[in-house]
């Protein structure tokens, strides 16, 4: 008993111990008070923009300073060495040669840029933010990013946890004076043959875009990075929103996700008395220069060696095929697009585009089948001719617009896995007759209700 208040002095010492070394280190880890950087902002992202020519490079000369709100880093992958900052005015893509800029730039962080001696310029008419141009190649200059050497010259880092609410818009709103900024479109869901379906390809690390649209036919592409950790995710299947950054690629409008949280759609789907696009493609996410690749087609040759190439012409992408100079006595090229439903809709119907050039009988044709099975030798499957008005007549150079197929009705076809293609047939023999007529072919597009 008498070694009592021995332990409850022990026990006493031990807590006041305790209590002064939670004190100590409640006071180490609590962050210090914050002080803003000494900086002011003297120019609009807006006023910025307005400085540049597309399809120019511009240099600021002027001693400028804009400040945003990040927006969009590189935390998943689906931007590349860059950051996206909006004010009230607009936004702009800054382009960094560094990774893992989101430790230093999170989503809500504002930052002043100070934008004298760098350089805006444009990629497929997007504009962006950039350190100097590299002219390795003076026929193809390109914006080269801020390196990170120089990081801390030019971006100068604010107060985090800073809100930015997106801009709600309906598709049929967005245009360039919205490029980077983050918006918001309600009331839309992916279109039948891109819904549960993975956001790109992860295992071979190529992008793809998505196409989402709303009840009344308007639609949009959501474009992912094969390198987006939720690559291989799939896309939702039901109605709802989409949040994300609003790019350019040529003449397309896109929208890019930051991750998968920007997109809630559990809502029931369109009913059926709406337009429900069903398949849409207009080629601007093509890489010109090369074969038409897109996820989901099929570009094959069966005879000639010769594919689809895609090509590009003012601003706008499309795909296109010949036979000329092909040595070819007989050249056969498909297109085929991804497989589709028409279980679940009426009254389907296909239009697209076409131009020819120099047209002396080679034959494209449009054609659909139910028991093709997506592999590489499509004449093994049964195909029919589904006509429509095709370009034609122009002998001595290229058509000067495009040509509407007209709608052509699907209404009499049904099947979970059917396929719509372009069928090409021409000769470039070393002698006798020659059929090398060049077809152009763009924004194909199915819809029923």
């Amino acid at each position: 008993m008498k070694q009592a208040p021995t332990y409850r002095l022990l026990f006493g010492i031990t807590a006041m111990i305790w209590l002064f070394a939670a004190s100590c280190l409640k006071r180490f880890e609590d962050p210090a008070d914050y002080t803003p950087p000494a900086i002011t902002a003297n120019m609009t992202i807006r006023e910025l923009r307005n400085l540049h020519t597309l399809g120019n490079f511009t240099q600021v000369t002027a001693d400028r300073v804009i400040s945003g709100i990040v927006v969009a880093n590189d935390a998943t992958g689906n931007f590349y060495k860059s950051i996206t900052i909006q004010d009230a005015t607009a936004a702009i893509q800054v382009n960094i040669d560094g990774f893992d800029l989101n430790a230093l730039f999170p989503l809500g962080r504002r930052v002043f840029v100070k934008v004298k001696d760098l350089w805006l310029s444009d990629f497929r008419r997007y504009v962006q933010l950039g350190g100097s141009v590299n002219r390795t190649v003076p026929a193809s200059p390109e914006l080269a990013p801020i390196p990170m050497a120089l990081l801390d010259k030019y971006i100068i880092r604010g107060e985090a946890g800073q809100r930015v609410n997106p801009l709600v818009l309906n598709i049929n709103q967005l245009s360039d004076q919205y490029q980077g900024m983050l918006v918001r479109i309600n009331q839309v869901e992916f279109i039948p043959v891109d819904a549960n379906k993975l956001y790109a390809d992860a295992v071979n690390k190529v992008g793809v875009s998505r196409t989402f649209g709303d009840c009344f036919g308007n639609a949009m592409v959501m474009r992912t990075s094969g390198y987006a950790s939720f690559a291989s995710a799939r896309t939702p299947a039901g109605h709802g929103a989409i949040t994300g950054i609003y790019t350019v690629f040529n003449n397309t409008g896109q929208l890019v996700i930051r991750d998968t949280t920007d997109i809630d759609m559990r809502n029931t789907r369109c009913s059926s008395g709406s337009p429900v696009v069903l398949l849409n493609e207009d080629f601007e996410t093509t890489i010109t220069g090369g074969d038409v690749t897109l996820f989901g087609w099929q570009n094959i040759a069966e005879s000639g060696g010769r594919k689809y190439a895609a090509k590009s012409f003012s601003f706008n992408n499309y795909a296109e095929i010949s036979a000329f100079n092909s040595a070819q006595s007989n050249m056969t090229s498909w297109l085929i697009s991804p497989a589709f439903d028409l279980n679940n809709t009426a009254n389907e119907v296909l239009s697209f585009k076409t131009k020819d050039g120099f047209n002396n009988g080679a034959v494209f044709q449009v054609l659909i089948s139910t028991n093709y099975n997506g592999g590489n030798t499509p004449w093994t499957a049964t195909w029919t001719n589904l006509g429509g008005t095709i370009a034609s007549g122009s002998t001595t150079g290229f058509a000067p617009n495009w040509t509407n197929s007209g709608n052509i009705s699907l209404a009499t076809y049904s099947g979970t896995n059917v396929y719509i293609a372009f069928r090409y047939a021409g000769t470039d023999p070393a002698t006798g007759a020659k059929r090398t007529t060049t077809f152009q072919l763009d924004d194909i597009r199915i819809q029923g209700n």
